[in-house]
């Protein structure tokens, strides 16, 4: 970005329709170029399997054609409330997680499937801890470049215990978050 000093008023315009704009302010020309190299290479998207990450997915495959990118398909699968992560597993609950860890699976390769068809820059992921927490891990362990995800995936009593997962992981991941909605804007 250059900056000159022009005769500029404060009443000129940015033009977004050009290649290179100039913003005038102050007695100051601006010159900004677009970002050159937008490069995305992965992106996460942490599904629940509802609508409103149905709508997030159908945003990332959108976003994911244009640049080649793959797409990482994330379930996390959230511990009972009031369960306590520091104790060591009994075999009931063991076998309860891996349940649910199986059946995510299973739901995570339909939804590929239906989503995504023959894809093959797609991977399915599934993680058991706090949704937030393990969303942001695995952006980072994947290095993603985006995470995409839906704004009200969690219906009932979870959303005012839990707190919102978008809310924290928009504040905690280190790579840009697309938040879409569930209603239609």
């Amino acid at each position: 970005m250059a900056i000159d000093s022009t005769d500029a008023t404060e009443h000129d315009f940015l033009d977004l329709r050009s290649e290179v704009s100039e913003v005038h302010a102050r007695g100051f020309r601006v010159r900004r170029q677009p970002a050159a190299h937008l490069r995305i290479h992965k992106i996460l998207v942490p599904v629940d399997f509802s609508e409103c990450s149905n709508r997030a997915l159908d945003y990332a495959v959108g976003l994911a054609q244009p640049f080649g990118a793959c797409i990482a398909l994330l379930h996390v699968v959230e511990p009972g409330i009031g369960t306590n992560q520091s104790l060591a597993l009994t075999p009931t609950l063991d076998a309860a997680y891996q349940r649910s860890f199986n059946a995510a699976q299973e739901r995570l390769a339909r939804l590929r499937e239906r989503h995504l068809g023959a894809r093959t820059s797609v991977e399915t992921l599934v993680r058991i801890g706090r949704s937030p927490s393990e969303i942001v891990d695995t952006a980072k362990a994947l290095g993603a470049d985006l995470i995409v995800l839906g704004t009200h995936g969690s219906t009932g009593s979870r959303i005012s215990l839990l707190g919102g997962t978008a809310e924290k992981v928009v504040r905690q991941a280190n790579c840009p978050v697309l938040t879409v909605r569930c209603w239609e804007h």
